[in-house]
């Protein structure tokens, strides 16, 4: 959306660069300012990730805002690195159990790390295309009975 977009001024939270409006300025993660840091915790106030947010990152862990509800489909493929994820307590669309980010009115499990553990109760029932695409270090994982299908092009 603002590929090749060079002279945009950023707001910079933590070490990640958002675009906003004045009432929010942390409305988009756009990009990670140095893409040799390893832990990213978003602003709480950030509604969306861009899908490029971190292409080019060796994040290890991640920590998604309060109020993110907008995470494009792929948005977090480039997380090759991903050793935890976690969610900041009362987003009302995504959690965390067994270090998997789960989408949690439709019980898909979004993105895993190389130490998630599928939760086996019903809060997974399906296993999101690219969950695991690229996981470095993923070995094993179980798939619980409580997973009942797959998303297409998984």
């Amino acid at each position: 959306i603002f590929t090749g977009c060079n002279s945009l001024e950023y707001n910079v939270y933590n070490g990640m660069c958002y675009l906003g409006n004045d009432a929010n300025p942390y409305v988009l993660l756009v990009c990670i300012q140095d893409p040799a840091q390893k832990e990213v915790i978003m602003h709480d106030d950030a509604k969306g990730v861009l899908y490029e947010a971190f292409t080019g990152t060796d994040i290890t862990s991640l920590t998604l805002g309060k109020h993110l509800t907008v995470i494009p489909y792929g948005g977090l493929d480039n997380l090759t690195s991903l050793e935890t994820i976690s969610v900041a307590e009362g987003n009302p669309k995504y959690h965390t159990a067994g270090n998997c980010l789960i989408e949690t009115e439709t019980k898909v499990l979004i993105r895993g790390t190389s130490t998630s553990v599928i939760p086996g109760d019903v809060s997974v029932t399906t296993i999101g295309s690219y969950a695991f695409s690229g996981i470095k270090g993923l070995t094993s994982i179980c798939i619980p009975d409580s997973i009942i299908h797959k998303e297409e092009n998984s």
